[in-house]
């Protein structure tokens, strides 16, 4: 009796294996442990330092965020535009290109030290291109194992995985890089290795620094209720409306940037950064306006916050994101909408006197940041992800897709191309 050849002795066993699974897990671990260093010493030494200050005089500081930023841009990275929120999404919709690898290091740069000096930003956009370049040199590093159908695969799943290890979130990751390119529906072709790269990079920042998700898991059991389904659909409409609001500001003052002197908008956002931050730390004792939003939301939950109070650090919050997006901050705007929207689900919940509870925070950060982004899959992932049983996963859903419909045709990322089959390398 002849047996059947096992898959292993299959020709092209092994290649499929090191493409869809090997490589992958390897590329996300190396992105995740890069990562890693970054937060553990950005965020959590030098920032950290910053926010559990007492002094006034600590806010000084920020006027540091933006000039440092441009100047790691201007002479290490070589360049100021694209900005790098929009390098990822450029190079994803043209795939004749790669990422300009001798840019990746001032770019990173420019991104930690707006975080590091308390620029309203995360590292979210200099994560995710530092994967993705991490991605095209492993493509050229082991270009003989890939066939052709394959290239430029890693890269997005090099942006997954940057992701996944900045914001805590192997779900979200795994469709970031798929989806963030286009204002409508994803890449579904590297989705095999994205998964697996996000997962890998999100294991290896739970082991060296740990994870720590913007919003703490909701209750395993939510109870779904009428005041919680008509609490979280009016949270839907105002995160879209927030949405759509935040991104025409976010491009006007991206527009203006681009018109104005770059020193211009350093030296009147640095001042800005200052007053917003002094009058967050007057109004509610603590550095609000500081970094990506972890500290606002921490503060909004840690002890019972009035509805005023909360609404103006987050306007606040806000505005200093716009301020850092005008002087040409090199972070990015992911986790400061989530903490945005979360803050929304902070103000429902008092409301509606459930502030112990996290899952309204969860629907608004997914509402306000799948508005804005258009990256629907992604926010539902996050609320599946970290949210509370299935019926309030249902209710999630719809949530997202109520605010998507708010947001309309707009977005905060103007490079995004209208779908996959817009993509460069496949026009006529």
């Amino acid at each position: 009796m002849i047996s059947s050849p096992s898959p292993s002795d299959r020709p092209g066993a092994w290649s499929h294996l090191l493409c869809f699974l090997v490589l992958p897990a390897l590329l996300g671990g190396v992105i995740g442990l890069c990562v890693s260093g970054l937060i553990w010493f950005f965020e959590g030494q030098v920032l950290g330092s910053l926010v559990t200050s007492t002094s006034p005089s600590i806010v000084w500081i920020t006027l540091a965020a933006l000039p440092l930023s441009v100047l790691a841009m201007r002479f290490v990275a070589g360049t100021l535009s694209p900005s790098t929120n929009e390098l990822y999404i450029l190079r994803a919709n043209d795939t004749r290109k790669s990422m300009p690898l001798r840019e990746l290091p001032g770019r990173v740069l420019a991104g930690a030290v707006t975080v590091a000096c308390g620029g309203a930003q995360g590292q979210e956009s200099p994560s995710a291109s530092l994967g993705a370049g991490l991605g095209n040199a492993f493509e050229r590093l082991m270009g003989r194992h890939f066939p052709e159908r394959l290239r430029g695969f890693f890269m997005m799943a090099g942006a997954s995985a940057g992701l996944s290890a900045i914001f805590s979130s192997p779900g979200v990751g795994a469709l970031y890089g798929l989806e963030i390119p286009f204002r409508r529906g994803f890449d579904a072709r590297p989705l095999v290795q994205s998964v697996v790269a996000a997962l890998a990079a999100f294991t290896v920042r739970s082991v060296t620094v740990g994870a720590r998700p913007l919003v703490p898991f909701a209750e395993q059991h939510v109870s779904v209720d009428a005041p919680l389904i008509g609490g979280a659909l009016l949270l839907a409409l105002a995160c879209g409306i927030g949405a759509k609001i935040f991104a025409g500001v976010a491009n006007r003052a991206r527009s203006l940037r681009q018109r104005a002197s770059p020193w211009l908008g350093v030296s009147l956002g640095g001042l800005l950064l200052v007053v917003l931050g002094y009058i967050g730390w007057r109004a509610t004792g603590a550095w609000v306006t500081l970094g990506p939003g972890h500290v606002m939301f921490d503060w909004a939950t840690a002890a019972p916050q009035s509805v005023w109070l909360l609404l103006a650090a987050l306007l606040l919050h806000a505005s200093a994101t716009i301020v850092c997006v005008f002087g040409g901050g090199g972070g990015g705007v992911f986790t400061s909408l989530t903490a945005t929207g979360a803050m929304l689900g902070c103000v429902a919940a008092v409301l509606l006197d459930t502030p112990a509870d996290f899952y309204l925070p969860l629907v608004g950060g997914a509402c306000l940041l799948g508005a804005a982004y258009r990256i629907p899959l992604a926010s539902i992932m996050m609320i599946v992800e970290w949210g509370g049983g299935w019926s309030s996963a249902v209710l999630g859903v719809i949530c997202v897709v109520m605010a998507q419909a708010c947001m309309g045709s707009g977005t905060i990322a103007p490079a995004q191309s209208e779908g996959p089959a817009q993509l460069l390398g496949t026009k006529e």
